[in-house]
């Protein structure tokens, strides 16, 4: 079976999906890994060095007609053709027999001849056809994608980089290169040296590269950060991350590429979503593309966002902290955008293909809703990011001009989740800010029910949060006294001649203070009531010495 496969993959004319499917069974029918890609480059290789021959001998068949063309030419350009051939032979026979001379001579070590000497005169070697080349990097891209060796452990793929790949990179022909640079970024993939020295070249292929490049490259680089982190990035000799963070921004803005903008969109998100990528600005980048009228028609790209951004807000606490960070900002400028949408006197113009603001805030406070998140914990309640969302977009609300926009967005505030867990300073600051614009902006009444029904919730939930906080320092101080209490009765079942200083030793170190304290006022109440007893003695004995007479 395994012979059959390797025949089949070694056929020049074996389309690309069968070529992807026979080297899939020869990597489960080998012995290990090493065995696969031994038996693999030996394909190749064998492709390669064929297709040499084959061309070798098309060119002494050629050389051979030439000949017997020459033969039965006329005399004077039999003379001339003749001449030439042997010219050619001459030329050919001085170089072998100079580049032999050369080896005896360094070998003995009789002359000055230097390696480069020999170099110069070795005979030009063939190269493969183009179409033979994109056939080996056909076969060995899908290869790659099968190996987890690490590249310092397999010479094989080490000598294939310096033999086919390295080559393809610098190739002229489109096919090629990017075929090329597709097994480059599977080769970066096993070593993150390789990664962090052709990051540069992987970023100026975005930048310069046709569509189908950018296309390839952006994968690469996607794959590369996946993989390996950002050890590849910010360092001695490595590349920038900003500059690479401009990479991507400049993809996503350019519409004129529809392909690469979603690659870029959907690698974008899984780094995020893996905490590889941080940068709020970047971030922010992805959600104003999203909602980008230039881009309503990339339904490719639409969908992935639809997708991605909810599954990145509500998958961790951090995530649904960056959009509330942002959150603001994006629905700021996307207000700024629809407003110049609408007023644009161009007749050309699609108003339509733009989210009204007042869509987009919802969509925003979905995102930012701590109810949503998975794996919740009795913490969900007490989670502001979706108020300070909120008080934000209050903070930017007077940048707002357009009276159209505002009532999008006041109307739209009560679907925020309110709760008497919440921070108190947190409910303060956005019942201040509602009262400042109820305060001082000319609202419509349905603005204003909108509003004054905030500010009522607010205050109950405040008004909840006060009385709970009474009753709370009420508790405490009745515990408080019990145990106060509780110390005293313990303290004083010993003997009352017991000196404050005794006393203060067998209790806690931290309450020594008012212990002493406790104990003063003890003693002071106790001589009280020995002497108010001794009054009380004396009037019984006043009585008995001394009885009442009754009148009769």
């Amino acid at each position: 079976m395994l012979t059959v496969v390797r025949n089949m993959l070694a056929l020049t004319t074996l389309s690309e999906p069968l070529i992807k499917i026979g080297i899939r069974v020869m990597k489960s029918l080998s012995i290990n890994e090493k065995d696969f890609v031994t038996m693999a480059i030996e394909i190749i290789n064998d492709i390669r060095d064929d297709d040499i021959e084959k061309q070798e001998q098309e060119e002494k068949i050629k050389s051979k007609k030439i000949n017997r063309r020459n033969e039965t030419s006329v005399d004077e350009e039999d003379e001339n053709g003749t001449h030439n051939d042997e010219v050619n032979e001459d030329e050919e026979d001085d170089n072998i027999s100079s580049f032999h001379s050369a080896v005896e001579n360094l070998v003995q070590g009789n002359g000055n001849v230097s390696e480069s000497d020999i170099i110069n005169n070795l005979p030009p070697e063939k190269e493969a056809s183009s179409a033979t080349i994109v056939l080996c990097l056909t076969r060995s891209s899908y290869m790659l994608e099968l190996v987890n060796t690490p590249l310092t452990e397999n010479i094989l793929i080490a000598s294939l980089m310096d033999t086919l790949i390295t080559p393809a990179v610098r190739n002229t022909a489109p096919n090629i290169r990017e075929l090329g640079v597709k097994n480059l970024g599977l080769c970066c993939l096993l070593d993150v040296k390789l990664a962090i020295d052709n990051m540069y070249i992987l970023g100026m292929c975005v930048s310069k590269g046709n569509a189908s490049l950018k296309y390839i490259a952006l994968q690469v680089i996607v794959d590369i950060f996946s993989v390996h982190g950002n050890t590849v990035v910010d360092g001695e000799g490595k590349v920038d991350s900003i500059s690479l963070h401009k990479i991507f921004y400049k993809v996503l803005k350019n519409n004129g590429l529809p392909e690469c903008q979603v690659i870029a969109a959907e690698g974008l998100c899984k780094l995020f979503l893996a905490d590889v990528f941080t940068d709020d600005d970047l971030f922010e980048t992805l959600v104003l593309s999203y909602f980008s009228p230039i881009n309503s028609s990339n339904e490719a790209l639409v969908q992935a966002f639809a997708f991605c951004i909810p599954v990145y807000c509500f998958s961790h606490p951090a995530h649904q902290q960056r959009m509330s960070r942002t959150a603001a900002d994006i629905l700021l400028r996307l207000c700024v955008l629809w407003d110049d949408l609408q007023s644009s006197v161009i007749p050309e113009v699609d108003r339509e293909a733009m989210l009204k603001p007042n869509i987009i805030f919802q969509q925003l406070l979905f995102w930012t809703d701590p109810r949503n998140l998975v794996n919740q914990t009795g913490s969900t309640k007490k989670d502001t990011v979706q108020l300070t969302f909120l008080i934000d977009v209050l903070k930017i609300y007077a940048q707002i001009e357009k009276k159209e926009i505002k009532k999008m967005i006041i109307t739209n505030i009560n679907a925020i989740f309110l709760s008497s867990e919440q921070d108190y300073s947190t409910l303060k600051e956005l019942l201040e800010y509602s009262d400042d614009i109820a305060e001082n902006d000319n609202l419509d009444n349905v603005s204003k029910n909108a509003l004054d029904k905030l500010r009522n919730n607010l205050n109950s939930l405040i008004e909840e949060i006060n009385e709970r906080s009474e009753t709370q320092t009420k508790d405490e101080n009745n515990t408080a006294n019990d145990q106060y209490s509780s110390i005293l009765g313990n303290s004083f079942n010993k003997s009352s001649n017991d000196t404050i200083e005794h006393a203060a030793d067998i209790t806690d170190g931290n309450n020594t203070e008012l212990l002493k304290q406790l104990l003063i006022f003890r003693q002071l109440t106790i001589q009280q009531s020995k002497v108010t007893q001794g009054k009380e003695r004396d009037q019984k004995r006043s009585k008995l010495t001394h009885p009442k007479t009754w009148k009769t």
